[in-house]
């Protein structure tokens, strides 16, 4: 059914969407939605008991606590304008997929025509002995931002364990609060299978000159501390003092709905390429969807599944492409960002190019297959990082021309 046909065919049955959970993908699925139906119910269901807000944006709210507009998603008045039913502070805890209906915290039920889960992920907490000892944090929604920031007071020393972006992301706006910040990592080095060898080398100088200490190529034995944290000791028995940790380890895709209703999952709940589960009248979007194996969890790609979830939804035939994964940091102090493959002895990797300039700590590496641009490595370069994207997996033409254009200052 084509999406026309679909809005035609919707006025006269009044659909029900409900999505559960309310962050990028969930509201990326909501607004698609009413876009293309204008009189569906929709039921956007939080866990949390504020508005949807930018997640992306708690790192630097541990400097700057303040939540103005720019923080949320969309003001209070946008989900009433759209008709899109909000409940917060509401857990699903059961669905029925045989009748479509899911039951919440409150034992209320709600049917529902197409399901779309949107739960997220929480953050992944290594099995480290004492590492629920009060001054350990997670940072993974507004309520963890609000006990780091009561907990910040009477700490000096913090440690970040995580040296992956929001590692050292939250590293930098720690340091802002006059803190004394360490990163461990346990890999050999930090972004190393991102960044390659001396990316992570300059990286890590880089933290250095800035004041972050680095603990790298370490094994944490336990969190030492009686009433609270009072430091890590190492595998090699060092002891080393701190006062507040922030596990940054990763992420652990919230998958025990799907899982417990039978839905196929393995690290996150499997879909195909319209973003469907195994139950036709379920799709998953988000931290949560594995797609060919694969998770993405960022922002940008959450959004797009979300509107192309909806679109398949409304009637159309979207088809979702996993295309090659990037990550990126942007602070005031450093940038990185890094796409597509970097492995120079992947086999599809003919041609190499790489420039260094040590004294504005710069760094380009790109990767080609005869005339494609398939990778790239910036670090301090975010001026090129647009016209990498604009050329990234497309024939170049004049490839020495491309590359001059991304190595000159």
């Amino acid at each position: 059914m084509k999406s026309s046909e679909f809005k035609e065919s919707s006025k006269a049955i009044k659909l029900s969407y409900v999505i559960v959970g309310a962050s990028a993908a969930g509201v990326s699925t909501a607004k698609e939605l009413r876009k293309r139906d204008e009189v569906a119910t929709i039921t956007l269901i939080s866990e949390e008991n504020i508005i949807p807000y930018y997640r992306t944006r708690l790192s630097k709210s541990l400097s700057n606590p303040q939540r103005d507009r720019f923080f949320f998603l969309n003001p209070e008045e946008w989900y009433q304008k759209n008709n899109i039913k909000l409940l917060l502070n509401t857990k699903v805890t059961k669905i029925n997929r045989e009748e479509k209906y899911i039951t919440t915290n409150e034992y209320s039920t709600l049917h529902y025509d197409k399901l779309i889960l949107a739960t997220g992920s929480d953050s992944y907490i290594p099995p480290i002995d004492n590492i629920s000892l009060p001054g350990v944090f997670k940072l993974r929604d507004i309520n963890d931002l609000d006990k780091i920031y009561k907990y910040i007071p009477q700490s000096k020393k913090v440690l970040v364990i995580g040296g992956g972006i929001l590692g050292i992301e939250n590293a930098f706006e720690l340091l802002k609060l006059n803190l004394e910040v360490s990163i461990f990592e346990n890999q050999s080095h930090i972004l190393h299978r991102m960044v390659g060898h001396r990316g992570s080398e300059i990286i890590e100088a880089q933290l250095q000159a800035f004041g972050i200490n680095t603990i790298i190529g370490e094994q944490i034995d336990t969190i030492i501390g009686t009433r609270s944290v009072e430091g890590i000791k190492l595998k090699n028995g060092k002891i080393i003092p701190f006062d507040m940790i922030i596990v940054s380890a990763g992420i652990k895709p919230n998958i025990e709905l799907a899982k417990n209703s039978s839905l196929k999952t393995n690290r996150g709940i499997i879909v195909n390429n319209s973003l469907q589960t195994s139950d036709e009248n379920i799709y998953a979007v988000g931290d949560v969807a594995e797609y060919n194996n694969i998770i993405n969890g960022t922002w940008t790609k959450a959004t797009k599944q979300g509107v192309i979830a909806a679109s398949n939804i409304c009637g159309d035939s979207k088809n979702y492409v996993d295309k090659s994964s990037s990550i990126s940091l942007i602070t005031k102090e450093l940038f990185i960002f890094s796409i597509g493959v970097i492995d120079e002895n992947a086999v599809n990797v003919t041609e190499i190019y790489s420039y260094e300039k040590p004294t504005s700590h710069c760094y380009v590496k790109l990767y080609f297959n005869e005339s494609t641009l398939i990778g790239a490595i910036l670090i301090n370069k975010k001026a090129k990082m647009t016209t990498v994207l604009q050329n990234f997996e497309k024939t170049i033409l004049d490839k020495e021309l491309l590359i001059n254009s991304i190595m000159r200052d």
